[in-house]
């Protein structure tokens, strides 16, 4: 359930709706309630930007205000047969005393097993709200804070730039699915944890490799822009192209490893920072390579699934 279809939330729906597509399993179209009080008129226009919205989502538009009895009833919280299977409910209000009264109107009629995210311009104004309710609601711990200025003003954002932090989040998160594929779990891999929760030596190694994919396609005379399009035309590079984009690659990691403390030797060992891979290019066994060109054959699939286009600028002879 998205209540308020204005800029953050049109975007919410959009994000959900191609994360939805491209790793659902269950062939299920994804269920989105729209609540605004033009939420039929913001569907027509949610349509129009993302053509392929309604073949991945089931769109349910309720024209509603947040003030209205109706709102406060919470019926759009059940289905005809009286169940609730919504899971979440993201309040995306612009105005953030809105946000906090409607989280009010609906904190006694939550099932308790909705999470509720709340846009926020900090963190504070909720804690402080969540602290003083009463203790009978049992679902305190369902209810979080967007802080849209503390997660969007970070210096990373500021300084770097907000389509690298994007990527980088990006690629770690496609990192995780590709290792559940493999069989992977957190107890195996302790990289398979949530980005607020990965350490910062690690987050910064997704940064370098998310910067490091403009670099590589400047290379070729390729960029890529932020795209509403989810189909677009996708471009392969050549067998002398992925050759190129792999060593680039590894140089890349050998130069980040190298900077962190870690060195040549065998076998390998993460505690004590040896690598056998820390040679060059050329000298890497072809199991080696193949890792590196995975990951550069995968770039214009990965910029796409992440809401970027690839387009050629210039050619390269």
């Amino acid at each position: 359930i998205v209540i308020g279809i204005g800029r953050m939330g049109e975007r919410m729906v959009a994000t959900a709706a191609r994360l939805w597509r491209y790793y659902d399993t269950t062939g299920n179209r994804l269920r989105i309630t729209l609540i605004d009080k033009k939420a039929n008129s913001k569907k027509e226009s949610l349509c129009l930007t993302y053509p392929q919205l309604e073949k991945v989502c089931e769109l349910l538009p309720l024209d509603l205000d947040v003030n209205s009895p109706e709102f406060e009833r919470g019926t759009f919280l059940y289905n005809h047969d009286g169940h609730c299977d919504a899971h979440t409910i993201y309040i995306c209000l612009g105005d953030e005393s809105t946000a906090l009264t409607t989280t009010l109107k609906l904190w006694p009629i939550l099932p308790s097993a909705i999470t509720v995210v709340v846009r926020m311009n900090i963190d504070a104004g909720l804690t402080t709200l969540l602290q003083n309710l009463d203790n009978k609601h049992q679902n305190a711990g369902n209810v979080y804070a967007f802080p849209l200025v503390e997660e969007s003003c970070t210096p990373k954002l500021i300084w770097g730039g907000s389509t690298y932090e994007i990527l980088a989040r990006a690629i770690h998160d496609d990192y995780i699915k590709n290792a559940m594929s493999r069989g992977e779990t957190p107890v195996t891999n302790r990289s398979m944890v949530p980005w607020d929760d990965l350490p910062e030596t690690l987050r910064e190694s997704n940064r370098n490799q998310a910067e490091h994919i403009s670099e590589k396609l400047h290379t070729l005379g390729y960029d890529f822009i932020m795209t509403s399009d989810w189909d677009p035309q996708p471009i392969k590079f050549s067998a002398e192209e992925v050759e190129q984009l792999s060593k680039m690659e590894h140089k890349r990691f050998v130069d980040e490893r190298l900077r962190a403390g870690w060195k040549y030797g065998t076998p390998k060992n993460d505690e004590k920072k040896i690598s056998p891979t820390l040679i060059p290019y050329d000298q890497l066994s072809e199991e080696e390579k193949d890792k590196d060109r995975t990951t550069v054959i995968g770039i214009p699939e990965f910029l796409v699934k992440a809401g970027f286009q690839v387009y050629r600028t210039k050619q390269i002879i």
